[in-house]
């Protein structure tokens, strides 16, 4: 049985992973889409546009730490149906030690991991249960490296930590109206964050994934979809891994 199109809400779809996301749930044609980007667009006015949609209502700016941002971008996704998901795929990684971090760094580590998504949530919470349409779903991302820690991001495996205790402890309540939120722990992809690690390191990175690759956006929509689907519903409060079996 198909099913019905659902309205998904992609924040910080400018992303290169987000971008690749994008294309996958494109092709699918079976999702309403609506994107937020914070300084720079880039390429989702064209994308949206080459599929027929208009920019300036499906492609929003956003500051997703502010948190009147976040509910007027939920708002402008929910304004002619019901919306249904939220992809967040907002994040700001450091590959510097702590005590070489200067404050405001890891202010922005902190705020744009982990705040984010608190407010993303919050404003699906409510957007959810007014919907009509019996919940809805929340997705974030989290990474591996909460759990293969590598030196020098201390600041990102705290926002990411949060991320997942968010996403652990909101799972009740987004369940009372049907909904679900849940997290991918993500590995070493060739898009996104992992560009800025060093080849040497990604060649070593592949040699200890069972997979024997990096992941791709096709791998990243794979899941999305699943979560974002009927038969996800009993999936509520979880922390996938999604790195290919990185040992």
């Amino acid at each position: 049985m198909t099913e019905q199109r659902r309205r998904v809400l992609v924040a910080a779809g400018n992303s290169g992973l987000g971008l690749g996301l994008l294309d996958r749930l494109f092709d699918d044609g079976t999702y309403d889409l609506f994107a937020t980007y914070r300084r720079g667009p880039n390429g989702l006015i064209e994308k949206f546009a080459a599929h027929g949609l208009d920019p300036e209502r499906t492609v929003l700016r956003a500051d997703l730490i502010n948190y009147d941002d976040v509910q007027t971008v939920v708002d402008q996704a929910a304004a002619g149906g019901p919306l249904w998901g939220i992809v967040n795929m907002a994040g700001t990684a450091s590959a510097q030690r702590l005590a070489k971090m200067d404050p405001t760094e890891i202010r922005t580590v902190l705020l744009d991991n982990c705040l984010s998504a608190m407010y993303l949530t919050k404003a699906g919470v409510n957007a959810f249960q007014s919907n009509g349409i019996g919940g809805g779903r929340i997705i974030h991302l989290s990474s591996v490296t909460v759990r293969r820690v590598v030196p020098g991001v201390a600041a990102y495996n705290a926002a990411k930590g949060a991320v997942e205790g968010l996403v652990r402890g909101a799972a009740e309540e987004l369940g009372r109206s049907g909904s679900t939120i849940n997290a991918l722990r993500l590995g070493y992809f060739d898009a996104g964050m992992s560009a800025h690690v060093p080849p040497a390191i990604l060649e070593r990175v592949v040699a200890g994934t069972a997979s024997h690759r990096l992941g791709s956006s096709n791998d990243l929509a794979s899941a999305v979809r699943h979560l974002l689907s009927a038969e996800a519903a009993f999936i509520n409060g979880a922390v996938i891994e999604l790195d290919g079996g990185l040992m």
